[in-house]
């Protein structure tokens, strides 16, 4: 048996010998010098060689970004008012139409899973409907001492939760549209990047137009995008050094060439001929819309006008509208998604002083009457919208209706106001964002001058720490000497005057 396997192996080894033989041209002769396109062998003699193919090849930025892996931004929002998941599905729109990119939007409060904060959304909705509480929750919570404590608490509570949320992502960017999804997400990046051993980017887009809460304003981040001038010196006093004025996200449906009032009309199957007043209730359904439809429809009675009312998702309110006989020609409609077919079919807006609204109101060229405002949080919108002198404020419905039935009257003032919204809007502001997020991402940003900066040798970010707080004593020096100042003046009057002088955002 032995010697049968060492015949086998003899042979395998003379057949591979002879094939080595024969593949080099059989006898061994002294090479001759090469030939520059030519190969020389004893088989064949002086065989011309053809030059190589080269590949051409055709290719963009975008081809190039689309045979890349996607990169992964995760959006931060919570759902404490529609218009916080307006602008992040805004910003989600215009990534994924002009980038390879995975977008995802997640509510951290409600994921976190941790009490009170989870219940974060049904909280907000309870104050939202009791203005003199959310005063009290704004403006103190605004006051440095307490920011402070609830930064702590929050930290104490929540980082744990974050720091496993934000693993299990691990995005390239992350994006914060709420004010409350800055500190501890700011720390929880942090930890990631040296878990990940890359950068993970951080962006704020404000969504507030005149007035900001202090917490939406972390110097760690690595952009932070403002809607307005006022907000961009809020954000440079908090110490926040890459700050950017492009305006407030907006969907896609209001930077588009608009129709005409006469066919979005015959669209929405509304009287073409009618003078139209839109009326909202918000996102959320808050204010008194059932009192200020019935008083600005009893002063518009006999009218050549009709009224669109929408109540968003408020259906208690929505079901005794549809059930009433008006005096003028009335729709009601629910929650709507083509709110801008809306607008465009209208001469006037009546809503509440939400940023996303009005913002929306301006990109479309459309007067507001604004109908009420969460104290502090949307009482700078009412002084933008007032500065911009593209509407009103009407503090009772009866001077709402008043007010609208004066403006239907005067065309001249409707036109005025509509060209001052078409000047102030900046309906652009969304692709411009997205444009300079994924240049965050690639490493590259934009700052408000418009020079490209490179953000690539950014320094890591220092970990959060109690004396990382304590460092901000300028800014606690400032709030006391003021707080100590005008201790006789109500509070409300004194957090006016510091929106004003810029102490607090």
């Amino acid at each position: 048996m032995r010697l049968g396997a060492l015949l086998l192996l003899a042979h395998a080894t003379a057949l591979r010998g002879r094939r080595r033989w024969r593949d080099r041209g059989g006898f061994t002769t002294t090479p001759e010098p090469q030939r520059e396109g030519w190969t020389f062998s004893t088989r064949d003699l002086f065989t011309e060689e053809e030059p190589p193919q080269v590949a051409k090849w055709t290719f963009s930025t975008r081809d190039l970004l689309a045979r890349r892996k996607p990169k992964k931004v995760l959006m931060l929002m919570s759902d404490t008012g529609g218009g916080h998941r307006a602008s992040a599905n805004a910003l989600k729109q215009a990534l994924v139409a002009r980038y390879n990119v995975q977008v995802d939007l997640l509510d951290i409060w409600t994921a976190a899973g941790v009490f009170p904060w989870s219940s974060s959304p049904r909280a907000y909705s309870y104050m939202g409907k009791r203005p003199m509480i959310w005063r009290a929750f704004f403006y103190g919570t605004a006051f440095y001492p307490v920011r402070l404590v609830t930064r702590l608490l929050h930290d104490f509570s929540l980082r744990r939760r974050f720091k496993k949320i934000l693993r299990g992502q691990e995005p390239d960017l992350v994006v914060s549209v709420h004010p409350m999804c800055q500190h501890v997400p700011l720390s929880a990046r942090t930890w990631l990047e040296k878990v990940l051993k890359r950068p993970v980017k951080f962006a704020t887009v404000v969504t507030d137009l005149g007035s900001a809460h202090p917490m939406w304003f972390d110097k760690r981040v690595d952009a932070c995008f403002v809607p307005t001038q006022r907000l961009a010196k809020n954000a440079k006093y908090y110490g926040v050094s890459n700050v950017i004025n492009y305006g407030l996200p907006l969907r896609r449906e209001f930077s588009q060439k608009r129709l005409s009032k006469d066919r979005a009309r015959k669209k929405l199957g509304l009287d073409r001929n009618s003078s139209t007043v839109l009326v909202t209730g918000g996102g959320d359904g808050f204010g008194s819309l059932e009192k200020i439809v019935d008083a600005v429809a009893q002063e518009l009675a006999g009218s050549n006008a009709q009224l669109v009312v929408i109540c968003g998702r408020n259906e208690e309110v929505r079901k005794r509208l549809e059930s009433r006989t008006w005096p003028v020609r009335m729709e009601v409609r629910g929650f709507v998604s083509d709110m801008n077919l809306y607008m465009e079919a209208s001469d006037v807006l009546l809503t509440k002083a939400g940023p996303g609204t009005i913002a929306e109101a301006a990109a479309l060229g459309l007067p507001v009457l604004l109908t009420g405002f969460l104290p502090g949080q949307e009482r700078g919108n009412v002084l933008w919208v007032r500065e911009k002198n593209i509407g009103e404020l009407a503090k009772s419905p009866q001077r709402a209706a008043t007010t609208v039935s004066k403006w239907l009257r005067d065309q001249d003032a409707l036109v005025e106001m509509s060209r001052n919204a078409k000047a102030a809007a900046k309906p652009k502001a969304t692709d411009r964002i997205a444009e300079d997020l994924m240049g965050l991402v690639e490493g590259v940003q934009r700052t408000a001058t418009g020079v490209l900066r490179d953000l690539k040798e950014r320094a890591p970010s220092a970990d959060w720490t109690l004396y990382g707080a304590l460092n901000s004593t300028r800014s606690a020096v400032a709030e006391l000497r003021d707080t100590l100042a005008v201790r006789s003046v109500p509070l409300e009057a004194w957090m006016t005057s510091a929106l004003r002088r810029g102490v607090v955002a």
